[in-house]
């Protein structure tokens, strides 16, 4: 017998802290903006925001003009950071939103995805958030485990989703037919007019709690991706510059706090059903693949393995420059000290940063940057040995662990790193160098001490004059 996937629906309180605009506490950016950047900013009083008045739990204004949803969230956090207010434009709906920006009415759109039509007016940051698109039916069809298979039944979707170019090209033979709103396309479903409504789990969950529509499941996922990412009008150069850097400012605990604030759960006696069914699963992937995962075990036990070794893949990997992110790094370095305690033997690190990183991406823009962390990435990968482990620690700062080795052993490493990346080309006009330090760890120490001593060699590095090794004072 099929397990179902049941939808989940907590029933959340939120703060009305947003009314019709974010003010920034500070009139200040603290974003590293350029000359011609801060020039633009001190010469505009706020920023003008078009958003989807219904779609929860992204957006949504409520009547009292409160501008609510994970990207209200993520907007406030950018007027923080951009130092400048952003204000809310009335709509009555998503269609008249797209149609003021394409009348200079906003400045920019809360969240978008990149469309071909929509590039004759509007440009694009780089994704803030990324959801799957996944595949809703009745509760009775069967899992869909290759969507080829299901290509000549109907499917719905919303009038104007930005997906559904994306899914005519990822499916050309699929058949879609579009619905005014995300109620009446998954109304379709369950009373058998089309097969599936494609959209992104927490729409679907909203939604059919909402509304009552409890005989749906979610049933499949598809190959496309739903790219959320702030849309700016495109004869707006410097402001999209602006935008770009406060969504690369972003951290991975700040996208957590976001989205673990809007699947709190609270349990109440008496609910105030203005609010019930404001739910989300988090990042989509992740909790889709959780979702599923009684049905894969039971069914698709191959399946399974495979999609959790993507999913522990994927927690520990860097997805810009495709190595160990500081998760893995700090798992490593656990299991490294308590080997070194238990066997007396000793390992070094190699703490390196890239020298006038901040003089690339404003000089050659974020791109050229990117490009720069990624082959930097790939030529360490290239100079270690097998047994070494190379992670990004944070932005433009790597770290290397060498197990066995002693402090002359990871000097030479770093040193042989150091005069490799000299002499590399990265495409751009400038010798891109690095500094780096190195610590040799003794068994008294902790984790954070290591780390401390080869920052500190670093930092000597810099201070010396950059493009050198430092340890301890020696180079």
């Amino acid at each position: 017998m099929l397990i179902n996937i049941l939808i989940l629906i907590f029933s959340l309180s939120f703060p009305a802290w947003a009314a019709d605009r974010f003010v920034p506490k500070n009139a200040f950016s603290t974003l590293p903006l350029n000359a011609s950047e801060l020039e633009y900013l001190s010469h505009i009083d706020h920023i003008r925001m078009c958003v989807d008045p219904d779609w929860m739990p992204y957006d949504f204004v409520t009547e009292r003009n409160e501008y609510i949803g994970i990207n209200a969230d993520f907007q406030k956090v950018f007027a923080e950071r951009i130092g400048k207010e952003i204000r809310l434009i009335e709509t009555v709906d998503w269609k008249q939103s797209l149609d003021y920006a394409k009348q200079r009415q906003c400045e920019i759109l809360s969240s978008a995805t990149l469309t071909e039509q929509r590039q004759a007016f509007l440009a694009f940051t780089r994704p803030f958030n990324v959801y799957p698109i996944v595949i809703a039916t009745r509760s009775d069809q069967s899992f869909i485990t290759d969507v080829g298979g299901v290509l000549q039944k109907t499917f719905v979707t919303v009038k104007g989703f930005a997906a559904l170019d994306l899914l005519k090209r990822k499916y050309p033979q699929m058949i879609i037919v579009e619905a005014n709103d995300a109620r009446t396309g998954l109304e379709w479903v369950a009373s058998g007019k089309v097969f599936g409504y494609l959209d992104t789990v927490a729409t679907i969950g909203y939604q059919s709690q909402k509304h009552g529509i409890l005989n749906i499941k979610i049933a499949g996922v598809t190959d496309v991706n739903y790219k959320m990412s702030v849309a700016v009008r495109n004869d707006y150069p410097l402001l999209l510059s602006i935008f770009d850097k406060a969504v690369a400012s972003l951290t991975e605990a700040d996208k957590l706090t976001i989205l673990n604030k809007w699947i709190s759960i609270t349990y109440e006696n008496r609910r105030d059903y203005r609010w019930f069914g404001y739910g989300l699963y988090g990042v989509g992937a992740l909790l889709l693949l959780l979702a599923l995962r009684e049905f894969v075990v039971s069914r698709h036990k191959m399946r399974l393995q495979a999609l959790n070794k993507e999913l522990e893949l994927l927690s520990n990997t860097d997805m810009l420059t495709g190595i160990a992110n500081r998760r893995l790094l700090n798992h490593a370095f656990a299991k490294e000290i308590a080997r070194a305690r238990r066997y007396h033997s000793s390992f070094s690190v190699i703490m390196l940063d890239i020298d006038y990183f901040k003089t690339i991406n404003d000089n050659f823009g974020h791109q050229a940057g990117d490009h720069v962390l990624q082959m930097l990435a790939v030529l360490l990968d290239e100079t270690v040995r097998a047994n070494d482990l190379v992670g990004r620690w944070g932005g433009e700062e790597f770290l290397l662990l060498c197990p066995e080795t002693d402090l002359n052993g990871a000097l030479q490493l770093a040193n042989t790193i150091r005069q490799k990346i000299q002499q590399y080309d990265f495409g751009l006009p400038l010798i891109v160098t690095v500094s780096l330090g190195v610590a040799e760890y003794h068994e008294s120490q902790s984790l954070e001490d290591l780390i401390k001593i080869a920052d500190t060699a670093l930092y000597n590095a810099k201070k010396a004059g950059r493009n050198q090794v430092k340890a301890n004072g020696v180079q």
